[in-house]
């Protein structure tokens, strides 16, 4: 078969292969570049489309990269898209074609561009039972919408090797600093003889300063150089809120904890309910009982001052657990890793293929 990838990350230039090596791309946009990957070895055509023309034009495991300028008219059997509607330009270029398949990271933006098409043509993946909810919820209308459930993936190739002896007394936070970086601060600053590794994809720490000097911005944030700090990092301290308007941010999916706990480092976050749904107890929830009412937990966008601060004794005293308790860290790790695996690129590629045999 023939599939055509188009993608709308807005910075570069970009490929598979400069995404793993020289300047990573956020989780969200590397789902398509694992998945394109994957169809591309079990022996399918694979090109992979930017509208914005941010590409770096090259042939990288198998995947064709090219920018829509360069990219001629054609036919195919799946476009696989994302909720970015700008990607639907791609077809003023793909004369035929059996489905759009948008895969549904976060809610549709230009939402009034699918109202353009007729709805038979799109198959919407959702990441899961938690999203395909809230963005139900959110847009309604996308309930008329054929879908099923096409979780993110990763190239469990790419994971670096690490020894759980040599764990270094630190957390990590490789995410977007609204999600959570000064929080993570004020616990680290917190603890005794422990330091925090981050990064963002944005460089946005010139926004922020540690008096304390316990955060360390590490040097470069391709995926590699990211898989490095997990590779030896204890604990990945993930709060969700932005303490400067309170805003919950609640992951689809989110890949900076796949990441993670594959790489033997324990998740402490909020206990939301696409988490559990995603990694189970592999991942090591605070308790929130009292805190943060079930209604907060379960929906999407969120304002609530209660993520923060009233939480931050809780993730304190899970970090202390943790650090008395060897063995509790161990089947911490030994449960992340497991439960990693289940989102291993090569499943959900023949997930995807068995949904397009029934078109």
């Amino acid at each position: 078969m023939h599939f055509i990838f188009v993608e709308s990350f807005d910075r570069g230039p970009w490929n598979g292969e400069t995404a793993r090596f020289s300047k990573g791309i956020s989780g969200s946009h590397a789902s398509p570049m694992y998945l394109a990957e994957q169809l591309a070895k079990l022996g399918h055509k694979v090109d992979f489309v930017s509208i914005y023309n941010y590409m770096k034009e090259t042939e990288y495991k198998g995947v064709n990269y090219i920018n829509f300028q360069n990219f001629n008219n054609t036919s195919c059997d799946f476009v696989v898209a994302t909720n970015h509607m700008l990607d639907m330009y791609i077809l003023d270029k793909v004369h035929t074609f059996k489905k759009v398949i948008l895969l549904m990271h976060n809610d549709l933006y230009y939402q009034d561009i699918i109202f353009r098409f007729d709805k038979s043509i799109f198959l919407i993946g959702y990441l899961n039972e938690f999203s395909k909810i809230n963005f139900e919820h959110i847009q309604p209308y996308l309930k008329d919408y054929k879908n099923f459930i096409l979780p993110n993936s990763i190239d469990l190739t790419d994971i670096q090797e690490f020894d759980v002896n040599k764990k270094e007394n630190s957390l990590c936070f490789f995410a977007c600093v609204s999600r959570g970086l000064k929080m993570a601060v004020e616990i680290v600053n917190r603890l005794d003889n422990f330091i925090l590794y981050s990064n963002t994809y944005a460089d946005e720490h010139r926004y922020f300063t540690d008096s304390n000097n316990k955060l360390i911005q590490t040097d470069g944030c391709s995926k590699y150089k990211i898989f490095q700090y997990l590779a030896k990092s204890k604990y990945f301290v993930y709060p969700l809120i932005n303490l400067e308007n309170n805003w919950v941010h609640y992951d689809t999916f989110a890949y900076v904890v796949l990441e993670a706990l594959l790489h033997g480092v324990i998740v402490i976050v909020p206990r939301i309910k696409v988490y559990e749904e995603l990694y189970g107890d592999a991942i090591c929830y605070v308790d929130s009982e009292g805190i943060l009412s079930e209604h907060d937990l379960l929906y999407w966008r969120r304002e609530n001052a209660n993520f923060g601060f009233p939480l931050l004794e809780k993730y304190l005293e899970k970090i202390n657990e943790l650090e008395n308790n060897e063995d509790l860290r161990n089947d911490y790790i030994k449960k992340g890793i497991e439960v990693g695996k289940k989102y291993s690129s090569i499943d959900i590629a023949n997930k995807l293929l068995e949904e397009c045999s029934l078109f």
